[in-house]
């Protein structure tokens, strides 16, 4: 038994009555419920705010790994030399009828070309063959290659060389 128990064991009905209905009050007090409730508030939205703290900066995460993925890609592209068909610079010549013309290619081919011939080559040959495309007459001395093909597309044919 503690004291408060002590003090309240001869008191009349009534006044028993009365303390306890006090302590009641006192511990419903709503100015101590309101206290109670703020802080859980409070709580919930801290925790909130973390979490949408950490979300953001795994999204920040996230963007700065793809974006330096994105520049690595590049980089290592533009360092390698890989270079895809479309960045491949063509030449194109066109003789007009009446007059003969030669072409010496980079892997030292040499073509003749008649009048109203026309021929399409890279300046410079990648990948596993060599490539041209020829419309009209011409002659062609094919500088020799046993690991690069030479191959010339015509309309109707394609010659390997």
């Amino acid at each position: 038994m503690n004291n408060q128990e002590q003090s309240w064991k001869g008191l009349p009905e009534e006044q028993l009555t009365d303390k306890l209905a006090g302590q009641i009050r006192s511990q419903a007090d709503p100015e101590a419920i309101r206290k109670r409730k703020r802080s859980v508030q409070d709580k919930i939205f801290i925790q909130i705010q973390q979490r949408k703290k950490q979300k953001e900066r795994r999204i920040l995460f996230v963007s700065i790994a793809a974006s330096l993925l994105v520049l690595f890609t590049i980089g290592y592209n533009l360092l390698t030399g890989s270079h895809s068909s479309e960045q491949i610079a063509w030449i194109e010549i066109s003789t007009p009828k009446g007059v003969r013309d030669s072409v010496l290619l980079s892997d030292g081919s040499k073509i003749f070309l008649n009048g109203g011939s026309d021929l399409k080559y890279p300046r410079q040959f990648t990948g596993d063959t060599r490539e041209v495309s020829f419309t009209g007459e011409g002659y062609f001395e094919i500088a020799k290659n046993a690991k690069k093909p030479f191959l010339i597309n015509t309309e109707l044919i394609e010659v390997k060389v």
